[in-house]
């Protein structure tokens, strides 16, 4: 007796996820998450709309990959400050000095992500998100 293994529905991906992760932070990060919606993704990425679904269940979804990686990559300076031993006011300055230079180094790229992506944004469960980011950094932090 034989048995064969049925494979998953649909063709392979055929792109790379990790390369769509950046474009779309890219975009979200220029116009926020209402300022970026499906057909313009799908486009950008070169794949149609039931593959962006398919690849990330929902564009709020891919959303919350894109502020995982942010966080992860670009976030990664925050918490290094407060563990120094440095005197408070020295932390302090510290900490607006890089965020200063950081958030206005890149014309396409001001601010902060997860500040600002889904500031006077219409999505509630996005707000939630982005809340729930700003959440989990300030429990990160010692003070």
């Amino acid at each position: 007796m034989t048995t064969k293994k049925i494979s998953g529905r649909g063709r392979p991906r055929r792109f790379d996820l990790d390369a769509a992760i950046a474009v779309s932070m890219d975009l979200f990060h220029q116009r926020g998450y209402d300022g970026v919606g499906v057909a313009e993704l799908s486009k950008t990425l070169g794949i149609t709309a039931p593959s962006l679904y398919a690849a990330f269940g929902s564009k709020r979804k891919l959303f919350e990959q894109v502020l995982q990686r942010y966080a992860q990559q670009e976030g990664r300076w925050i918490p290094a400050i407060f563990m120094t031993e440095a005197p408070l006011e020295t932390v302090v300055y510290t900490l607006f000095v890089r965020a200063a230079t950081i958030y206005t180094s890149d014309p396409k790229h001001p601010g902060c992500l997860i500040m600002d992506s889904t500031r006077n944004c219409g999505d509630e469960a996005a707000r939630v998100l982005t809340a729930r980011f700003r959440q989990a950094s300030r429990r990160s932090y010692p003070c």
